[in-house]
């Protein structure tokens, strides 16, 4: 049963992981699109203003994952 208690270790980490790489697509769609819709030559240029916008309204948003939850659900 030693293995039982390991397990959550390997759950956690696969799920941080596996947030990092949705996190880092969803930056690079919003990037591209934001380069697209300016007609920017370069997105080197926007990296890190969008990324401090992304930070601010992350943080603007919810200041806790049950305000996240909420605000992510659509009313019908």
């Amino acid at each position: 049963m030693e293995f039982l208690q390991r397990l959550d270790a390997i759950v956690v980490f696969t799920f941080l992981i596996t947030m990092f790489f949705k996190t880092s697509i969803y930056f690079y769609c919003s990037l591209i699109g934001i380069v697209d819709l300016f007609k920017l030559k370069n997105h080197q240029q926007i990296v890190l203003p969008i990324g401090v916008i992304n930070i601010f309204l992350s943080m603007v948003m919810a200041s806790n994952f049950s305000e996240q939850t909420e605000e992510g659900i659509i009313p019908h």
